[in-house]
């Protein structure tokens, strides 16, 4: 059957804010919040900041988990679940657990790209609010277990060695230069393209190895270890800090580009450090 969107407007008389699905049921903020309160504040004041994109399409809440993880010594993340939500249909009611490093505010959600099952809550906007109520509950209990199993994770990274060459490497992996088009020598606008991605690219890599080695001293974010910990830190770093964006900052930082390169970062790394580990093992 075909089916026909309908656009979604609140707010302000006759602004379309999204086209959504026939069956799309909006969740209000208030809704929203009361939802999240119940599992996570219950009225107390753990909630670390809100914000939205554009004009409110989508908002989120962060808001501090009891326990931190330490990875070791004085290297401390507190942990934090991150609920999402969108007016437009663009983005599920979400929730997921994100870490803030304390000693430089670098921020890592726990929700990689590939197998993300379990580790995020998602949900969409069918109108079934008091079972997601319930259901998220039960995500916060493995929410707590989850922030123990990320702690041994970074330990773990932060004990595997990560060399100057190693992480050269990596990043070549991780910002690859740009593949030339076959009519780049023909079409003097796209050799430009091209040329453009690929100093946009090397200038990038050239950044993210000098706060590998340098830190950002203006914020006091030290260099990095010699190991896989060290080395995530740097992409984390770069992009929360310095990576230029278009829109809000902590929209970048927790939601959009930013939020997927480091998920990409950690996904590699972690893929990396299991097939060290397995050939430790032979």
């Amino acid at each position: 059957d075909h089916v026909v969107p309908r656009p979604v407007a609140v707010a302000h008389r006759g602004r379309v804010v999204g086209v959504v699905h026939p069956g799309f049921e909006p969740l209000q903020n208030r809704q929203g919040a009361m939802i999240f309160d119940a599992l996570m504040g219950q009225g107390n004041p753990i909630y670390h900041t809100g914000g939205y994109l554009k004009n409110g399409e989508v908002i989120w809440l962060l808001a501090k988990l009891p326990g931190d993880i330490r990875v070791r010594g004085d290297d401390v993340l507190e942990t934090y679940l991150l609920f999402t939500n969108s007016h437009d249909g663009s983005v599920a009611i979400d929730i997921r657990l994100t870490t803030v490093r304390v000693v430089c505010q670098n921020t890592l959600s726990m929700a990689l790209h590939k197998n993300t099952a379990g580790k995020v809550f998602r949900r969409g906007h069918n109108g079934s609010y008091d079972l997601i109520k319930e259901e998220a509950k039960a995500f916060f209990e493995f929410s707590i277990r989850q922030s123990k199993e990320a702690e041994e994770l970074f330990s773990r990274l932060a004990a595997t060695p990560c060399s100057g060459d190693d992480f050269q490497s990596f990043l070549k992996k991780l910002m690859p230069d740009p593949t030339k088009p076959a009519t780049a020598n023909r079409n003097p606008s796209v050799l430009r393209g091209y040329e453009t991605k690929m100093e946009t690219v090397r200038t990038t890599r050239k950044e993210i190895l000098h706060v590998h080695l340098e830190g950002i001293p203006a914020r006091r974010i030290p260099s990095a270890e010699e190991n896989w910990w060290g080395a995530l830190n740097s992409i984390t770093a770069w992009s929360d800090h310095i990576q230029p964006t278009e829109s809000d900052r902590y929209a970048h930082v927790l939601l959009g580009g930013g939020d997927r390169l480091k998920a990409t970062a950690l996904n590699r790394i972690q893929s990396m450090v299991k097939e060290v580990d397995h050939a430790g093992t032979r």
